[in-house]
């Protein structure tokens, strides 16, 4: 056959099926309305004749050269596509995308989900604001089967919009087809009350949605049937079909999902419907769509107005004037539950686990910090507050707070912000030639006066126009204040023994040298360059942190079972701590490493008071405002966390008494010569989290936690700093002495890590140079635009920057006004930040935490 023929004739080879010859006349012309399905039949014949084997099919003319070339690029790639596929199909066990030439099975998912909410999310508004000018329209549809109908729609959608993916894979995409059945994908639906009670399906509009790879942009095409047509089950009377296209590149608000529930909520209410039924045109179909949205808005915002109050200098001085309300009112609050405070941490399914995991997770994370800050106590004071002293100063601050504390989970701490402070007024003593002990008591005394009138004239009410802005820029503070602290041992050890004078000269002195006396020299130097040293130290921190983050996660692991899983991440610390130690004992014993100091000196010195001066009395009283400061924020600011609507605590606060014992074991610590204390970050939060029983959600593919409940007890703080005081006595100096500094150093590293987590600001941080695809579903993400979202995060970095300047600063006078900066971040918030970002905005990004403290 020549080439003219063969163009003049072209011939498909077929069986001899009526069925088949029918479609293969319909394939030929693009514009029949079977021509999907037409589509359909020639591809299953196709495979039904080659797995069969039968060749000799009848062969089948099909009308013209120019309509077999119209639709044959997209029959060769389906048949290609479906004949790939069918291998796969009942190996994997469900179809994902192109049927078998078999019956199969139809996997149908049915799930709730929630109306959109035009009041709060701002994408449901500027989706229909977009698409109304630019979506595809189509009224009185005369089609009645579900090919036709769609397409129908995507045919105009393709005329009017430029899209990039081809229309059979759009058809693909949205309609599972096969010989007897042809349904949507993905499909959305309202449901309503019915006449006979209950819930029903609403049938009068469908909202299909796909997500292609090879699109780009959203496209959306609203159709209005001529006449009320029966699609199936739950859809007998559709009059409305929405049709929605999206790529996959699009972030969480914008993907399929998020649009169809946009148009979901739209067409949901029957009076609208109706409305859109009497539209002659398509302005007035549009204009009711406008009109609808803007009514929804008012319709879905919330009665109540739960903001955050405006700072108001005059209620503020009313509460000042009630002496003593606040601590009266906390003890009503709490001693009704002072008895079960002790018996509620035995009582309940795993709550004897639960209660033994917390008590050897706070044993580990109030000694071992205790240990290293105390290492760092005693090189800024020269000795004088030492490692014992720290470890001793926490027993007695932590049995104490359990035994008397208004509110139990909270965990006292002597802290990195109070070493440094410790600091500031020891290198104060030294530049005055001040006897330290003396103005340290003096300074811990006054402190206490101070948090005394706090607690006694309510100054804790001053919180209640703090938000979760200053609790996250605090908590990111503590816990870049540990990091630097451990890289600041690293970088001194690197120092100390790997860059050391003489260190990169040692060898070659010995090779040159002739003399014995010049040979012994460079054999010095030689021991004292201990570059092994400074690496085993970085191998430690950085092993020990890694092992603690990969246990402390490991509930998500799916290795081991459940409880196995559970054990591993409540006991990380111990368990990396111990782990490391070992190592460093059997695997490096060789390699010297460095150990905390540890005197036997006399444990508890008072201070010689007749050493104090009318200057140190008013230099003390200078000082122990701004640290006064430092306790009432802290304090206030970890009592918020931990007593924040999410943990579900039953109790309730008590911000005003805590308050008061502070002050009380601040006094005491002072006089004793022993380090200061205040609430600690993130050990709080982290001890209602062991007590906790938490369940995981999952939300867009993201999974969350949810605390279901809490056991609030005094209990576990309890047994934790009775073993802390039993390892004072048995445990110092050895073994505890044998722990390397690298380990606790990673020690620091881990709350450093772990204090980011849950912390808002640092996630929205990590949106800066997040894809947008990969955003998280987060409500604030629905709420605020992205632009907002940004602003907001970089005023909260100008602050936390501000923090660190003044806090890191080599002045070390201007460290005194830290605690003064931190204070004020709260009108600064309140004041300020309005100014930049618009108050329904930061409804959403800084959701005030449930504070009752009047």
């Amino acid at each position: 056959m020549n080439e003219e023929n063969a163009l003049t004739k072209p011939v498909i080879t077929l069986s001899a099926v009526p069925r088949a010859r029918a479609a293969s006349v319909c394939v030929s012309n693009r514009k029949c309305p079977s021509y999907h399905r037409s589509l359909d039949i020639l591809a299953k014949k196709f495979d039904l004749d080659n797995v069969n084997g039968n060749n000799a099919g009848s062969t089948l003319a099909l009308p013209s050269p120019p309509q077999l070339a119209a639709v044959s690029l997209d029959l060769a790639i389906e048949l290609n596509e479906r004949r790939t596929r069918s291998e796969s199909c009942y190996s994997n066990g469900i179809d994902y995308g192109f049927e078998c030439s078999q019956p199969a099975l139809l996997y149908t998912k049915v799930q709730r989900i929630r109306y959109k909410d035009f009041s709060k999310e701002v994408r449901a508004t500027m989706d229909i604001g977009k698409f109304l000018t630019e979506s595809t329209l189509l009224l009185d549809i005369v089609q009645t089967t579900l090919e036709t109908i769609v397409d129908r729609m995507l045919r105009k959608l393709f005329d009017n919009e430029q899209i990039q993916c081809s229309m059979s894979e759009a058809v693909i995409s949205l309609l599972s087809k096969d010989i007897e059945v042809c349904k949507f994908r993905n499909f959305m639906q309202g449901t309503e009350y019915s006449e006979g009670g209950g819930l029903a399906t609403a049938q009068q509009y469908i909202v299909a949605f796909c997500q292609m790879q090879t699109l780009t942009g959203r496209h959306v095409a609203i159709g209005r049937l001529k006449e009320p047509t029966n699609l199936g089950p739950t859809s007998q009377e559709v009059q409305f079909i929405i049709l929605i296209l999206t790529s996959t590149k699009e972030k969480g608000t914008k993907n399929a999902v998020e649009v169809a529930r946009t148009f979901a909520t739209v067409f949901a209410d029957e009076e609208f419907r109706r409305i859109l039924l009497d539209a002659t045109n398509d302005d007035e179909f549009k204009k009711a769509l406008s009109a609808r949205t803007r009514s929804l808005i008012k319709i879905q915002s919330p009665q109540h107005d739960f903001r955050t109050p405006e700072f108001n200098h005059f209620k503020f001085f009313n509460e000042i004037r009630s002496f003593g309300r606040g601590v009266t009112n906390d003890v009503k609050r709490r001693i009704p539950f002072y008895l079960s405070d002790f018996s509620d941490g035995w009582t309940g399914r795993h709550s004897k686990r639960k209660m033994l995991s917390a008590t050897f997770f706070l044993y580990f994370a109030c000694l071992l910090p205790a240990v290293a800050l105390g290492v760092l106590n005693d090189e800024n004071t020269q000795g004088v507050i030492d490692v014992r002293r720290t470890v001793i100063g926490q027993v007695i601050a932590g049995i104490t707070f359990a035994l008397f504390g208004g509110q139990p989970l909270i965990v006292l701490l002597t802290t990195a912000p109070i070493a440094l402070y410790m600091k500031l007024v020891y290198d104060i003593c030294l530049e005055f030639s001040i006897d330290f002990r003396s103005m340290y008591a003096c300074t811990g005394i006054w402190c206490a006066i101070y948090l005394v009138l706090y607690s006694v004239f309510n100054i804790s009410s001053f919180m209640k126009w703090s938000t979760r802005s200053t609790e996250e820029i605090f908590s990111l503070f503590v816990a870049i204040t540990f990091a630097v602290d451990a890289f600041r041992d690293l970088s001194n050890q690197f120092q100390k023994n790997y860059y050391m004078p003489g260190c990169n000269d040692s060898v070659k002195s010995i090779n040159v040298s002739a003399a014995s006396e010049q040979l012994l020299v460079s054999l010095t130097s030689a021991d004292q360059c201990r570059r092994d040293s400074s690496l085993l130290f970085l191998i430690l921190m950085l092993g020990t942190v890694w092992l603690s983050i990969y246990l402390h996660n490991f509930r998500t692991s799916p290795l081991f079972d459940a409880d196995k899983r559970e054990f591993l991440s409540d006991y990380a610390l111990a368990i990396s701590i111990l782990t490391f130690t070992l190592i460093k004992f059997f695997a490096f014993h060789e390699v010297r490493v460095e150990e905390f100091n540890f005197y036997d000196d006399a444990l508890i010195t008072a201070p010689n008071m007749s050493k104090v001066t009318v200057g140190t009395v008013f230099g003390a009283m200078g000082l122990g405002f701004p640290l006064s400061l430092l306790f009432f924020m802290n304090l206030n600011i970890t009592s918020g966390i931990v007593n924040s609507s999410t943990n579900n605590l039953k109790k309730g606060p008590a911000y005003h008494f805590d308050l008061l014992v502070l002050a009380a074991i601040n006094l005491m610590l002072s006089v004793m010569g022993l380090p200061w204390v205040h609430g600690a970050l993130p050990h709080s939060p982290m001890h209602v989290r062991a007590l906790a029983d938490v369940e995981q959600r999952i939300d867009q593919g993201h999974i969350w936690e949810k605390i279901t409940k809490v056991r609030e007890t005094r209990t576990a703080a309890l047994l934790s700093h009775l073993l802390v005081a039993l390892s004072f006595f048995l445990l110092l100096p050895n073994p505890l002495q044998k722990i390397p500094l690298g380990v606790l150093d990673g020690l620091f590293l881990y709350m450093s890590v772990i204090g980011t987590k849950g912390n808002q600001m640092f996630e929205r941080i990590s949106l800066l140079v997040t894809e947008q695809t990969a955003y998280p579903p987060a409500h604030y993400i629905r709420r605020v635009p992205q632009r907002k979202i940004h602003i907001f995060t970089i005023t909260q970095v100008l602050q936390l920057g501000i923090l660190c300047a003044v806090s890191f600063s080599p002045f070390k006078y201007l460290k005194l006004i830290f605690p003064i900066i931190t204070f004020g971040l709260v009108p600064f918030r309140c004041l300020v930040v309005p100014k930049v970002v618009d108050k329904k905005y930061l409804e959403a990004l800084d959701v005030n935490v449930q504070k009752t403290i009047l």
